[in-house]
């Protein structure tokens, strides 16, 4: 047996010798035979392909060519016989026409097989240059730049219904519903727009918002494999080409074929049925209307049947679907991922746009664009060629074989047979070419160079390949592309959910995207006719200063003359132009009532207004606060939430508007016909559909009834009508509250009490003499109300009845208490602006105005909050409040009552700046008031005010703003709200310095010294000291608090301005750890020493002023947090965070006690937040903003507690690996632990 043994095994070595011996002979045979030997490469490579399989197994090989050719120069060898090449001048020898480069077997795997197992050879993928060169010169009529035009209604209608769905599914949600995966949409958009353009019909993607099918699952499946047994062609006839399974394929055993293929079959063979059915009497009308590749590919059929087989146009067909889809969907990846990363980018590219808007260059008001209005213009252009250039679609050589004589590359000769290629993510790295910094994405390389330099960098642009196998389906890509990113720019403003985290990239074949998540919220009409609102004031100076200009677009259109009956536009203002057309006036025609909804009483309550989908009219009031409509629309036009298309008023007559208007519930009345005080209170039995940030009361109100109705007729535009009629009466139902007596006078004590302290608009005397009842056992009262009455007495409930505790109202929220008031006053609102005959304004009218506006923002920031804060300051202008000190320049009148009336504009025009300063804030959108265009003087105390004793006050910054401090500095006038309204204005002054694209460090130390001079000028009770809080003193204590929150905020906006600009050291680019930088901005030396590292933003916040901000919060007593203004817990966010950064930078430092403190005043913080969110609304959306910062504090602490420990006895990296921590982490783990291992003791850890 043992014999037999050894006997079979001596007889297996030579065998087993034999085969050892070949396998190293061809090894070196690979090396050497090919003569290519002499290219440097991965020695690996030089030996088998075997190599260049795993890498591309690995997912990225891009990266790794790019790194050798970098260690290598032009010429790098991937495998035994394979060359890249990144010298640009291979462009023209291996990719130029008629070169003879053949491609390689490499793309005949990529030909896609039927379900008998066949190979359909198409234009991509074949291999034989003279069957290629047929069949394009056959199809390319279907692919040339004229035709483009043609194929622009198939692509409009893919893009209609893209942002229909995205606003739908995505636009202005919160929490999981509102975050999409914009880059799988993105593929959603490619495949189904080319699914339109080639059968006319789409795949379905986008409507069903899934992969139907599982097409784009097996693309990527066949994609994989292409990829890889690509590098070893010969593993493809052992997998998918082997005989038994092509045998069994024919015999229908099996199928190889992918659902694209038969979705492409199915296509096809329905259209060739339907033209066996089509008369040939010259009636072309049907064919015509459906000119899409498949036609055309048809229409080549009959000219050549022997040739153009159906075989051929089901290969074209299908290569239109992979190759169309795939390419396009990356770049426009790349185009939003860079313009989201970078705001500059997307801020210049939106300004390009409003300028062409304003020329009346895009001329289509659906919010689509022509392919001939946006080709050339330049940063689009740039935009869209520098995401081609940084980030190519295919991601690997494109191969080409050496014809007989072989080449010769920068010297170097290559024998024939030798697979070549260019791969676009190594040539677009040529700083030669493309200029500095090519790794970096950078449009403004496509704008500022010459001619010459910018046809040579078009010309090596090898996104698309190059020469006679270009990709042929490019200029259908750019049409897309070009049409489809203004689009959604004008539509949606998107931002990345996480913009830290990069984008997964996933190489085969093609280098794909993944991890995309985005938030989306519909423009605002005013964005979308002004997108430069989001640049800040002097951005947007910059941006708009055309000489040329006499109005903005929507001035030109209405004729607008700026006369101080209809004020100054700002937009206007800012952009340097001159309203110059005379003031037309209006034929009124004669009006037909028909039905409206009515908001009578207390009326209607609405479940999750925010979620409504039902065509919105477009309202008058939009004119007054320069929104206006688009140039397309008229008042009374509608507007489909959806957006996807503006009808007016016929035509929503022929669209079944009825069916689609909500039945919009009544509030139910008690038993004897009246509200009980609950429900005049709460609005709402049930309150608990109040779950969302984007509850809004008036998000519903502006709907009309069930028929249309017919209005103005404008002399320029006969068809534009304007909004429906109110009722006979004009106000019905409205102008009466139906309330009793003892509940309106409760409302109005409660309304003096704890709204105007916070809100000091109102004279108390005046409108207690003429609102409240004598008679408490009246069972109704103040019927039949004049307009104004009614509209200033509802907003003053709906703010007062939060307060109230009586009965069963302290069973409801405060916040949805007195929402029955806010919607009468908002209906009332409406009515005056859709009444035509606009009778004369008002100072109660706009007190009214501003009540309902304050309503709005303390709800939930938003676009109606925006709009409303326009139309008050539009309306102030034209009551002339902003010059109501002008003429005198002194605090004194003819009498006291006249100084009472003037203090009362004087007060309506500061609270219209202060919520213009805080809806920037918190918008982003530059200031639209002017103040140094106002004459206005500080308001003076209400004692003052009520007992009719005029006060001495001043102007603000008369002189500048160096003198800002000291506008009330030996004034008679020391009331806190008014030394708030100066830190507000300092505030602002700050936020607009650091706006400023090239500010010197003098503007910086100008504000700050102006900053601190005015905290040395306040005066002795408005300093941070303790406070005492009482029935009478909570509101002086509360503007203390604010006052020193403001200017705490303006303090850190300076230092952060100061550490990202070029300025000196002392200014913040660069604090040493031993210097410690006190609330005046300069530095200081520390008694400590520690490493040279430099100070995090949060670092030098945590230093400057985080005493300051607890010490202004610890005035405030627990129970009166909630009568604080609203607005203050807008100010708290950026120093919330900050403090919270702070103090998780801090952790490794602190001792126990630090950190407890720390921990205590981050509660304090969170605390004092929802408190006020008790009462406010704006409450809880800036909660909903620090509480991120609080939560990452808290888990950074965790770490930091683990570590700590961990390094006492063990290394670091050891930590890291355990806990699976980020690079970044790592170096500022191990960074931090030498620092406190050489304190300790412990030897230091090098990375």
């Amino acid at each position: 047996m043992l014999l037999d043994t050894l006997s079979t095994t001596s007889g297996l070595c030579p065998v087993v010798t034999v085969l050892i011996v070949a396998l190293i002979a061809r090894i070196i045979h690979n090396k050497y035979r090919h003569g290519i030997d002499s290219i440097p490469g991965p020695l690996l490579a030089s030996y088998s392909d075997l190599w260049r399989l795993y890498v591309v197994s690995r997912r990225h090989p891009h990266t790794v060519h790019q790194k050798l050719h970098r260690k290598y120069g032009e010429l790098v060898r991937l495998g035994p016989n394979c060359v890249s090449v990144s010298d640009p001048d291979v462009i023209k020898t291996v990719y130029g026409i008629n070169a003879g480069f053949n491609k390689s077997e490499f793309y005949i795997i990529q030909q896609p097989i039927t379900k008998d197992g066949t190979s359909l050879e198409g234009i991509f993928s074949t291999t034989n240059e003279k069957y290629h060169a047929k069949l394009r010169k056959a199809v390319s009529s279907a692919y040339a730049m004229s035709t483009l035009i043609q194929f622009e209604p198939f692509v409009d209608s893919t893009t209609t219904v893209f942002l229909r769905e995205l606003s739908n599914r995505f636009a202005d949600r919160t929490g999981e519903a509102g975050i999409c995966d914009f880059g799988t949409w993105l593929q959603y958009y490619a495949f189904d727009v080319i699914g339109e353009l080639t059968y006319s019909r789409r795949l379905g993607f986008i409507e069903q918002g899934i992969d139907v099918n599982n097409i784009i699952h097996d693309n990527e499946k066949m994609l994989d494999y292409v990829s890889i047994v690509g590098q070893m062609p010969i593993l493809h006839w052992v997998f998918l080409k082997n005989p038994i399974r092509v045998l069994l394929s024919r015999l229908g055993l099996i199928d190889s074929s992918v659902p694209a293929v038969a979705f492409a079959k199915r296509c096809i063979d329905d259209r060739l049925h339907s033209q066996k059915h089509t008369t040939h009497t010259g009636d072309d009308d049907s064919a015509n209307k459906k000119r899409d590749f498949l036609t055309r590919f048809i229409e080549a059929r009959q000219k050549d049947p022997d040739f153009m087989t159906t075989d051929r146009i089901l290969a074209l067909t299908t290569a239109n679907m992979f190759a169309g889809s795939d390419t396009t969907a990356i770049t426009l990846r790349a185009v939003f991922d860079n313009l989201l990363r970078k705001p500059s980018f997307l801020r210049r590219l939106l300004q390009e746009l409003e300028e062409q808007d304003n020329r009346g260059n895009l001329k289509r008001g659906n919010g689509l664009v022509d392919w001939t209005e946006v080709r050339d213009l330049p940063y689009l252009s740039a935009v869209i060629k520098e995401a081609l250039r940084f980030h190519p679609a295919a991601g690997l050589p494109l191969e080409r074989i050496v014809p007989s004589g072989g080449t010769t590359v920068k010297g170097t000769y290559i024998p024939a047979g030798t697979i070549v290629g260019c791969s676009a993510w190594t040539l677009h790295q040529s700083s030669a070419i493309f200029g500095e910094s090519p790794e970096q994405y950078r449009p403004e390389r496509w704008i500022d160079v010459s001619k010459h330099k910018l046809a040579e960098m078009n010309n090596c642009l090898f996104s698309f390949g190059a020469g006679a196998r270009t990709c042929i389906g490019r200029n259908i890509s750019m049409l897309e592309m070009y049409k489809l990113v203004p689009a959604v720019l004008k539509k949606f403003e998107l931002q990345l959910i996480d913009p830290a985290e990069p984008l997964r990239l996933h190489n085969a074949w093609f280098v794909k995207q993944r991890g995309m998540n985005i938030c989306s919220y519909q423009r605002l009409l005013m964005d979308i006719l002004y997108p430069s609102e989001h640049l800040t004031s002097t951005e947007a100076s910059d941006a708009h200063s055309t000489p040329h200009k006499r109005a903005c677009s929507e001035c030109a259109r209405k004729k607008t003359k700026c006369d101080m009956r209809r004020p100054v536009c700002s937009l206007c203002t800012r952009i340097g132009a001159r309203c110059e057309y005379p003031q037309y006036q209006r034929r009124r025609t004669h009006r037909v009532r028909q039905s409206c909804y009515n908001h009578a009483g207390s009326a209607a309550s609405v479940e999750e207004p925010a979620q409504c989908q039902y065509p919105i009219q477009i309202s008058a009031q939009l004119e007054q606060s320069h929104v206006y409509t688009p140039p397309s629309m008229s008042s009374g036009d509608w507007l489909i939430p959806s957006g996807e298309m503006f009808l007016n008023v016929p035509s929503c007559q022929s669209r079944s508007l009825d069916e689609a208007m909500p039945n919009l519930p009544q509030a139910s009345d008690s038993d004897n016909g009246q509200f009980g005080l609950t429900n005049e209170l709460n609005g709402h039995e049930d309150s608990g559909h109040f779950n969302s940030l984007a509850f809004d009361p008036f998000a519903t109100l502006n709907f009309l009834g069930k028929e249309q109705m017919s209005g103005v007729t404008d002399n320029r535009n006969p068809s534009a009508t304007t909004h429906p009629l109110t009722p006979p009466n004009r106000h019905s139902g409205l102008t009466s509250l139906d309330i009793s007596a003892e509940t309106a006078n409760h409302l109005l004590e409660l309304y003096f009490e704890k709204v105007q302290p916070l809100l000091p608009l109102l004279h108390r005397p005046k409108i207690l003499a003429e609102f409240s009842t004598r008679n408490p056992s009246d069972e109704l009262c103040h019927q039949d109300l004049d307009y104004e009455s009614a509209l200033l007495l509802n907003s003053m409930f709906a703010l007062s009845a939060r307060f109230s505790e009586r009965g069963q109202s302290r069973s409801c929220e405060p916040l949805l208490r007195g929402e029955q008031f806010a919607k009468a006053a908002q209906a009332l609102y409406d009515s005056r602006q859709q009444d035509p005959d606009e009778p004369p304004l008002s100072m109660r009218y706009l007190q009214g105005c501003i009540l309902v506006t304050f309503y709005r923002m303390t709800v939930r920031p938003s676009y109606q909050a925006w709009i409303g804060i326009g139309i008050c300051s539009r309306l102030a202008h034209a009551l002339s409040i902003h010059e109501v000190d002008r003429d005198t320049g002194t605090h004194q009148g003819p009498t006291a009552q006249d100084w009472v009336d003037s203090e009362e504009k004087r007060r309506a025009w500061w609270i219209i700046y202060e919520m213009d300063n805080f809806a920037s804030y918190i918008s982003g959108r530059p200031f639209s008031i002017d103040s140094s265009h106002a004459d206005v003087l500080l308001p003076v105390s209400d004692a003052a005010w009520f007992e009719l004793h005029p006060a001495p006050s001043g102007f603000i910054s008369t002189k500048g703003v160096a003198t800002a401090w000291r506008s009330l500095v030996d004034s008679g006038n020391q009331d806190p709200y008014a030394w708030f309204l100066i830190s507000s204005y300092l505030c602002r002054i700050a936020q607009e310095e650091a706006d400023k694209r090239h500010r010197a460090p003098a503007g910086l130390s100008i504000v700050q010294s102006v900053i601190q001079c005015f905290l040395l000028s306040l005066p002795p009770r408005l300093r941070l000291l303790r406070q005492e809080f009482g029935p009478h003193s909570f509101r002086d204590a509360n503007w203390v608090g604010s006052i020193h929150l403001l200017i705490d905020s303006a303090q850190l906006t300076i230092a952060l301005a100061a550490r990202k600009g070029d300025l000196p050291p002392q200014y913040g680019e660069s604090y040493p750890r031993n210097q410690r930088r006190p609330s005046n901005g300069f530095t200081t030396t520390g008694p400590r020493a520690s490493n040279s590292t430099t100070l995090t933003d949060f670092e030098c916040y945590g230093q400057l002023s985080g005493k300051n901000r607890l010490h202004g919060m610890r005035v405030w007593s627990a129970d009166d947090v909630h009568y604080v203004n609203p607005f203050m817990s807008v100010a708290l966010v950026a120093p919330a965070a900050m403090h919270f950064a702070a103090s998780a930078s801090a952790a490794w430092e602190q001792d126990g006690t630090e950190e407890a403190l720390s921990e205590l005043e981050g509660a304090m913080i969170e605390m004092v937040l929802n408190r006020i969110a008790e009462y406010w609304g704006i409450g809880i959306f800036c909660r909903g903003k620090v509480w991120p910062f609080s939560w990452w504090s808290r888990l950074t602490r965790g770490y930091y507690k683990d570590l700590l420990q961990a390094l006492k006895a063990s290394d670091p990296m050891d930590v890291i690996r355990v806990r699976g921590l980020k690079i970044t982490w790592v170096r500022n783990i191990v960074l931090r632990s030498n620092a406190l291992r050489s304190r300790a003791g412990i030897p230091a850890c090098e990375l």
